[in-house]
């Protein structure tokens, strides 16, 4: 009887100890939820994750906010200054590009051009 109960004891462990690795395993590969934060506010994070310096964090954003809403002119122009950072100019002048077809009234239309005029960027379709 004791033996029984031992037995019975042991496999409700193991039963538990099984489920609990399980469970740990199912959270371990579940993909933790995006912050839910307004293109607006993503936009603003992706900005001052540049201004300090933090690039990947800044992408994240910038991002985030073009699938919220991709019209968003100056989250383009965000990433376009990000791989300019990082010596990505083809990526960059596609950006700058969709600023420029988004917001063709911009004040810095003439800038962005000018940007473009560089010979980092004659090598970019």
């Amino acid at each position: 009887e004791a033996r029984e109960a031992r037995e019975r004891e042991a496999r409700e462990k193991e039963a538990r100890e099984k489920a609990a690795a399980e469970a740990a395993a199912k959270a371990a590969a579940a993909k933790p939820p995006e912050e839910q934060i307004s293109a607006k506010e993503a936009l603003d994070r992706g900005t001052r994750s540049f201004r300090g310096g933090d690039l990947d964090q800044a992408i994240k954003y910038a991002k985030q906010a073009l699938k919220q809403d991709p019209s968003l002119s100056s989250a383009h122009k965000l990433l376009a200054g990000i791989y300019v950072q990082q010596g990505k100019h083809c990526d960059a002048k596609v950006h700058y590009q969709r600023f420029m077809e988004l917001d063709p009234n911009s004040p810095l239309i003439t800038r962005t051009r000018q940007i473009l005029q560089n010979p980092e960027f004659a090598r970019c379709q």
